[in-house]
């Protein structure tokens, strides 16, 4: 296929602003006909008895459920149109099953964080803080100002806003000098990192200097 053959997209779905009296909701289970309505279900599709001639006792497919099919699975075709994500739904993975191997599902707790699911049937909730048979294909990153004096000879803590799911994997710290005079002398040297932050330690020249800084400034990703 070409980029060329992109469909057309859905501004809005099917039946949109069909009311009440016109459109219905498409149900899971079995619907038991009645004498003038034989109502479609997901487990039967349209029943027998909208197959059969209404001479033979037959009853007409019901325009509702045209209505009801077509505004859902439009709604799905504008959601993906739009390049919308699929996040974990507990109630879908119980009733379908659970996610297939392989599937992806962007978190809804780490901003860009996508997991992919390493087995078939998976009901596990990634972003449940314990995110068995998910891995992390992409990176999520957080950044922000550790706004404070520092001091030669001292420890200090990066704490992240949110812990990463599962490891931090790559980070950056730069010392701060709003003065601009070169004379402050100092460098970092990295203590500990874990999901939840990084804590460093400040070196000062031996040679004299100020040995203080006015902050850093950090960015850190993780999975």
């Amino acid at each position: 296929m070409n980029l060329s053959d992109m469909p057309p997209r859905f501004p809005i779905p099917f039946a949109n602003n069909a009311g009440a009296s016109y459109i219905r909701s498409i149900p899971q289970a079995h619907q038991t006909p009645g004498p003038t309505d034989a109502p479609a279900s997901l487990y039967d599709g349209f029943p027998p008895e909208t197959f059969t001639p209404e001479s033979s006792g037959g009853i007409p497919p019901n325009g509702k459920d045209f209505n009801g099919l077509l505004k859902q699975l439009s709604q799905w075709a504008r959601w993906a149109g739009a390049g919308a994500p699929a996040i974990y739904d507990s109630a879908w993975a119980s009733a379908a099953g659970g996610y297939p191997k392989f599937a992806r599902l962007h978190s809804a707790t780490y901003p860009g964080l996508v997991w992919e699911s390493t087995v078939d049937g998976n009901t596990t909730d990634p972003d449940g803080g314990s995110p068995a048979n998910w891995i992390a294909v992409s990176r999520w990153r957080q950044s922000g100002t550790l706004s404070a004096t520092i001091s030669a000879g001292n420890q200090y803590t990066i704490t992240f806003p949110t812990a990463f799911p599962n490891a931090l994997v790559s980070y950056a710290i730069t010392p701060i000098n709003l003065t601009g005079v070169a004379t402050r002398d100092n460098w970092l040297q990295r203590v500990s990192l874990a999901r939840t932050g990084i804590t460093f330690v400040v070196q000062g020249s031996v040679t004299g200097g100020d040995n203080t800084l006015d902050g850093v400034d950090w960015w850190a990703e993780g999975q």
